[in-house]
C-alpha cells in the first residue's frame, strides 16, 4: 500500500509541474499566435522566395525583385480577396502580401502582369526553382516560427522568473504545497479552452455558411478539405463560376469575414493568455516577483537562477498542444491507477 501511495505521489508531482509548465506554455502559444497573424509570417516567406527566384532568372537589385514579386502576389487571377491599388507603396509593405500561397501554374501569368517577360523557356525554368525551392521555404518559415517561439519562451520564463528544477524540488519535498497546487490549476484549466488555434480562414467560411444557407453543401465541401485563405478563396471562386451567384459580392463577404475572424482568433489568443495569467497568480506566481536580484545580486551572476530559467524556456518552447496531452495521459493515468487501488482495497475487505 506504502509503494502504491508513493507511487500516486509521484504522479502528482507530475501532475503539478506539467499543470504550471502548460499554463505558461498557454502564455507563449499566444504570443507566437498573435506575432504570426499581425506579421504575416507565411505571406512575407511565400514573397521572399518569389524574390529569390525573381533575382536568379532576372539578376535584378534586390529592391526591383521585391516589387515584382510583390505584384506578382497581387495580381489579379490569384489575390482574389485582399488586393491593394498598389502592392510596392510604404504602406503595402508593412501589412505585406495578401496571400500565402500560389498554385505553381498560375505563377507565370503572374508574373508576366508584373511586368516580367518570361517565354516558354524561362517558364520551365521559373517553375523548376519555385517546385526546387518549396521545401526550402516551408523548413525556413518553420525554422522562424521555432525561433519565435524560443524567444517567446525566453521571454515568458525570464519575465516570470521561474525555474522548473526549482519548482520540481518543491513539489517533492512538500506534500501541502503539491496538494493545494494540484487542486488549484486543476480547477483553473477547466476555463482554458485551448481554442487559440482555431484558423480564421475555415471559421470565416462557417460563418459565411450561415450568410448563404443555399451553398451549404459547397462551403462545407470546402472547410473538409482545408487551407489557407487565399486556396480556399480560390476553391469557393471556382465554385461559383457557374453558380447564379453573385459571385463578387460572396468573395468580398467572406473577405470581410475573414479579417473579422482574424482579429477574433488574436482575441481568444489574447483572453486565454489572460486566464492563464490569472491562473498563475491563484498559485502566487506573478510577473518580475525578485526584480533584477533574480539574475544578479552583489555583483555575482545567479547562474544557478539563470540555468532554471534557461531551461524552462525550452521545456515552453513545445508548445501549449504538447502539455495538454502529456497532462490528459498522465491524469488519466492516475485515475486508472486510483480506480485499480479502490477495486484491491475492496476486495480485501
Amino acid at each position: 500500500m506504502q509503494f502504491s501511495q508513493g507511487i500516486l505521489d509521484i504522479i502528482g508531482v507530475f501532475i503539478g509541474f506539467i499543470s504550471i509548465i502548460l499554463l505558461l506554455s498557454i502564455l507563449v502559444t499566444s504570443l507566437v499566435q498573435a506575432f504570426q497573424s499581425s506579421l504575416r509570417l507565411r505571406a512575407r516567406n511565400l514573397k521572399k522566395g518569389l524574390q529569390s527566384i525573381i533575382d536568379t532568372h532576372w539578376q535584378l537589385d534586390s529592391k526591383a525583385s521585391g516589387d515584382f514579386a510583390l505584384k506578382a502576389l497581387n495580381a489579379k487571377h490569384i489575390c482574389i480577396l485582399g488586393r491593394k491599388s498598389d502592392p510596392t507603396t510604404t504602406v503595402s509593405r508593412l501589412i505585406g502580401p495578401a496571400i500565402s500561397y500560389i498554385n505553381p501554374k498560375d505563377l507565370p501569368e503572374a508574373l508576366r502582369e508584373a511586368g516580367l517577360e518570361i517565354g516558354p523557356q524561362l517558364e520551365r525554368k521559373v517553375l523548376d526553382s519555385f517546385n526546387r525551392i518549396w521545401n526550402q521555404m516551408e523548413n525556413r518559415f518553420l525554422n522562424r516560427i521555432r525561433l519565435l517561439t524560443l524567444l517567446c519562451s525566453a521571454v515568458v520564463a525570464g519575465y516570470f522568473q521561474f525555474s522548473a528544477p526549482e519548482l520540481l524540488s518543491r513539489l517533492s519535498s512538500d506534500d501541502q504545497l503539491r496538494v493545494r497546487l494540484v487542486g488549484e490549476v486543476e480547477g483553473s484549466l477547466s476555463s482554458l479552452s485551448m481554442r487559440a488555434g482555431n484558423d480564421a480562414a475555415v471559421a470565416a467560411l462557417a460563418d459565411l455558411e450561415t450568410q448563404y444557407p443555399e451553398l451549404k453543401g459547397e462551403i462545407e465541401a470546402l472547410k473538409s478539405d482545408g487551407g489557407g485563405k487565399d486556396v480556399l478563396a480560390a476553391r469557393l471562386a471556382e465554385v461559383l463560376a457557374d453558380s447564379s451567384q453573385d459571385r463578387s459580392a460572396i468573395l468580398n463577404r467572406y473577405d470581410q469575414l475573414f479579417e473579422k475572424a482574424l482579429i477574433e482568433q488574436k482575441k481568444v489568443a489574447l483572453r486565454e493568455g489572460e486566464k492563464a495569467i490569472n491562473a498563475l497568480a491563484k498559485i502566487n506566481i506573478a510577473g518580475w516577483p525578485h526584480g533584477v536580484a533574480f539574475y544578479y545580486t552583489a555583483g555575482a551572476v545567479q547562474w544557478g537562477n539563470l540555468i532554471g530559467v534557461l531551461v524552462t524556456a525550452i521545456l515552453l518552447s513545445f508548445g501549449a498542444p504538447f502539455w495538454f496531452e502529456r497532462l490528459k495521459n498522465v491524469v488519466k493515468f492516475k485515475d486508472a491507477l486510483s480506480k485499480g487501488l479502490k477495486t484491491e482495497d475492496g476486495g480485501k475487505r
